[in-house]
C-alpha cells in the first residue's frame, strides 16, 4: 500500500486483513474532556453523512503491512479502526443491511482480528467481547 494513500474503511477491509496486536491499549476513559471529544466526533460523523462534499478524515493509521499476506498490523490508529468497525456494524444492523445472526464468528472476524488473551480481560470486558463475537 503506498505511503499516505487515502482509503475508505470498506476499501481497506476488502483489500486487507487487519490484525490488532495485544500491545495496543484499550480506549482511554475517564478523561475530563472525553464528553466534549465524543460530541465533536459524533457531530463530524453526522456532517459526513448529511453532506457528501465534507468527508470525514480520521488522521493516519501507522503500522506494518505484509503485502504478500494482505495483512495490516496497526501500531497507531487502533482506536480509530475499532471505532469505524463498530460504527459500520451498528449502522448496517440498524438499517437492516446485515443480519448479524447469520454470520459466524469466523466471518465476523475475517478481516478484523484482535490478538488477545481472554484470560487477561476482566469479567466485564470478557462479557462484552463475547457479545460482540457471538
Amino acid at each position: 500500500m503506498p505511503d499516505r494513500e487515502k482509503f475508505s474503511f470498506w476499501k481497506l477491509l476488502d483489500s486487507h486483513e487487519i490484525i490488532i496486536p495485544i500491545i495496543q491499549r484499550d480506549y482511554a476513559q475517564g478523561r475530563s474532556e472525553e464528553i466534549v471529544i465524543r460530541q465533536k466526533f459524533l457531530k463530524s460523523i453526522k456532517l459526513a453523512f448529511t453532506d457528501s462534499s465534507k468527508p470525514m478524515f480520521m488522521d493516519f493509521i501507522y503500522g506494518e503491512e505484509k503485502t504478500k499476506e494482505k495483512r495490516i498490523t496497526p501500531l497507531d490508529g487502533q482506536q480509530r479502526l475499532t471505532t469505524l468497525w463498530l460504527l459500520h456494524w451498528y449502522l448496517a444492523y440498524k438499517t437492516r443491511n446485515i443480519d448479524l445472526n447469520i454470520l459466524s464468528e469466523n466471518e465476523r472476524q475475517q478481516h478484523f482480528n484482535r490478538k488477545l488473551d481472554l484470560s487477561s480481560l476482566n469479567d466485564e470486558k470478557r462479557k462484552l467481547y463475547q457479545i460482540l463475537i457471538d
